[in-house]
Formats: C-alpha cells, sequence, structure tokens
C-alpha cells in the first residue's frame, strides 16, 4: 500500500510513500501517520514558512532554480534535526492543461500545510480551511457564504 499526495496541477501524483502495514494494523494506528513521501521525478518539493521563506525540501532541477526578489531559497538539506512547518509548494516540469496553461509554473501552492521532520513530509491540514479545491479551481466556502447572507432575499435559518 502507497501514501499518495499531489494536487490536480501537477496531474495529481506528486508524492508517494510506502505505508508501513505493520504499524497500521497495531494498536497504536491511530498515531501512525505516515510521511507524504519522495517527489515523483520531474516534481520538486519546497516550504513557505509564516515568515516567507522558501524552503527548498528535495534537490531542485535547473529550471526551478529561479529566483524571485520575494523570495530567500534555502535547502531542507542538512536541517535534519530541525522540525519545519509551512504550507506546501509543488513544482517541477509536469502541467496539467488547466486554463489553457502552455508552460510549467514554477511554484504552486497546495493550500496545504505540513511539517518536515527528520527529513520527512507529514501532511498537517488545510492552510485555510474554508478553501478548497475542485479540479484545479479554488473555491472560498466563507466567501461564498457571505455573498449569499448579502442577499436580500436570503434568510439566515439557525
Amino acid at each position: 500500500m502507497f501514501n499518495i499526495y499531489g494536487i490536480t496541477e501537477v496531474s495529481v501524483w506528486a508524492t508517494l510513500a510506502p505505508v508501513n502495514l505493520t504499524r497500521l494494523l497495531t494498536r497504536k494506528a491511530a498515531q501512525y501517520v505516515p510521511p507524504l513521501g519522495d517527489p515523483m521525478p520531474h516534481t520538486t518539493l519546497a516550504l513557505r514558512t509564516t515568515d516567507r521563506q522558501l524552503i527548498l525540501l528535495h534537490p531542485v532541477p535547473r529550471h526551478a532554480q529561479q529566483s524571485d526578489s520575494h523570495n530567500r531559497k534555502l535547502s531542507a538539506q542538512g536541517t535534519t534535526d530541525q522540525v519545519l512547518t509551512g504550507q506546501l509548494l509543488i513544482g517541477g516540469k509536469r502541467q496539467c492543461r488547466l486554463n489553457d496553461e502552455t508552460e510549467p509554473q514554477v511554484w504552486r501552492e497546495t493550500g496545504d500545510l505540513v511539517r518536515v521532520v527528520r527529513g520527512k513530509v507529514y501532511y498537517l491540514g488545510r492552510a485555510q480551511e474554508s478553501v478548497l479545491k475542485v479540479r484545479g479551481k479554488k473555491i472560498n466556502l466563507l466567501e461564498i457564504s457571505n455573498t449569499l447572507q448579502a442577499c436580500p432575499a436570503v434568510n439566515q435559518v439557525v
């Protein structure tokens, strides 16, 4: 059994990790959280911290080594003793043809919070619980709710 993680914009499969079935089937199964795994070929991972630093989690291919003025790119290699938390970003050559995209994006925000412990990436949850993705499109549930409540014909029922 494998833990497969990804987002629509990179054809869903971005990381892959074997699941420890022995550990999963024991009494401590509720405490077992498999890591997201290693990136698939032509895929790179990064972590955006709360102070907006971009920390590279795995070796970066040449096309993704571009730097913009807002990001300081650091490598998580050598930080195995440090616990890092932030939003996961996926980069790479792979692309999905959403919105008539012709070039792969350098980094795509997943909207997911992760923790990196001893070089392994673990899923924590959504960065914003009110935002979800459907077929690669971001849907903000809070924005929809506020818009509906602002309509005169809509009554709030408690």
